[in-house]
């Protein structure tokens, strides 16, 4: 991959995961982050198995069963995702070693994976493994998934603000096949910074802002909706809230407010 001194790409990064966590050398730790994460767990002949993952605010992530390396991988994919959550500091690496820092084009990118998860639950298989604009498993920068799919389906369905996400789509084509990369310094040594990482990022995202500009007044307005879109689309939400505050925060950031309000002291 097209890593700079000082950047690691985020294949790269799996691959260290991959290593740091190593099943029978980090049993124990292994054992805790799938609590954390949220799996159901035990072990079958010295072996992981894991079925599906209880979110946070109780609801139930379908995951296929697994065994063994396939249960491994499945987890390591999940605290690959939430060290990107928590990550502050980014690059984006073209093929040719440019780097640019700091980049909101990485955190747009990040806040769409969970729009492109619901879009995994509504069609009820993996999408990409989650990522609208990254190809799996080079995790390279790419509009293939995006453009596999109809963006009036995906609109129609609510599953995407196309006042949100369609300028980004264009962005995006502009760093096809460049490398989303962290800063070496940040990623994880250890197992047990693993775990920690997964501790505190679970919590975290469900209030994370990521520096974006204060959304109070829109905040306290979906609150005295109930933090709850009822009937409403997002989109319709999203309207109704500019209206009332001069403020349009993204459906991710709705849906954070409304998981927020559900489990307000991040019970698991």
């Amino acid at each position: 991959m097209f890593s700079p001194i000082g950047a690691v790409s985020l294949l790269e990064l799996r691959g260290t995961l991959g290593e740091i966590l190593t099943y029978w050398e980090n049993r124990d730790v292994f054992h805790k982050i799938c609590k954390e994460i949220g799996y159901e767990y035990e072990d079958v002949d010295g072996l992981p198995y894991i079925r599906d993952r209880i979110e946070p605010d109780g609801s139930v992530f379908p995951a296929p069963t697994h065994l063994g390396a396939s249960a491994f991988g499945y987890v390591i994919e999940d605290v690959f995702k939430l060290f990107l959550i928590g990550t502050d500091r980014f690059h984006l690496c073209s093929p040719s070693g440019e780097k640019l820092v700091g980049s909101n084009l990485f955190l747009e990118l990040l806040d769409l994976n969970y729009e492109a998860e619901e879009f995994s639950k509504f069609t009820k298989h993996n999408f990409g493994c989650q990522w609208f604009f990254l190809e799996y498993p080079t995790y390279l920068i790419s509009t293939k998934n995006w453009d596999r799919f109809s963006k009036d389906f995906l609109i129609e369905n609510n599953l995407i603000d196309p006042g949100y996400v369609l300028p980004i789509a264009e962005r995006v084509r502009s760093f096809e096949g460049w490398s989303l990369c962290v800063v070496e310094d940040d990623i994880p040594k250890t197992a047990q910074d693993c775990l920690s990482l997964v501790e505190f990022n679970r919590e975290k995202r469900l209030t994370s802002k990521r520096g974006r500009p204060s959304l109070e007044k829109a905040r306290a307005a979906f609150a005295a909706m109930g933090n709850n879109k009822g009937s409403l689309s997002w989109t319709q939400v999203q309207n109704r809230l500019e209206n009332q505050t001069g403020q349009r925060p993204s459906p991710k950031t709705l849906r954070d407010w409304r998981d927020a309000a559900s489990n307000p002291r991040g019970k698991k």
